[in-house]
């Protein structure tokens, strides 16, 4: 496959991007995910196609396939089988850090309460 500076070479094997994002989650025991495990794949180039449907396909409630385009990529997003897409690769870094501040959150509030209760126990 032809992607954004790169030519992709590949042996005559069934496997690209979403085998290996499938493969992954099943040797890290998540292919079944559970309510706490949302797998995220980001990806700006054609060749992450396949992951963004394997992503889908396996995990279409719990999972999450994220395009990244560049300036001046804008028909991109018809072609793709992302759910999401950010404008840029500095949307990437305000995705993950509101990413990071919201799961902080969560386990501080969570720590709290149980901090909370074991304290007046």
């Amino acid at each position: 496959k032809h992607g954004k500076k790169v030519f992709e070479l590949r042996p005559k094997v069934d496997w690209n991007k979403g085998s290996a994002v499938l493969w992954i989650l099943q040797a890290l025991g998540l292919n079944q995910c559970k309510e706490d495990i949302f797998p995220l794949y980001l990806g700006d180039d054609v060749t992450d196609e396949d992951a963004f449907v394997a992503l889908r396909r396996e995990h279409p409630q719990n999972g999450a396939a994220i395009l990244v385009r560049e300036s001046g990529d804008e028909e991109r997003k018809a072609d793709t089988s992302a759910e999401y897409v950010l404008r840029n690769p500095d949307e990437v870094l305000i995705f993950l850090e509101r990413l990071t501040q919201v799961q902080e959150e969560r386990v501080g509030a969570g720590a709290g309460a149980g901090a909370g209760a074991r304290h007046s126990a």
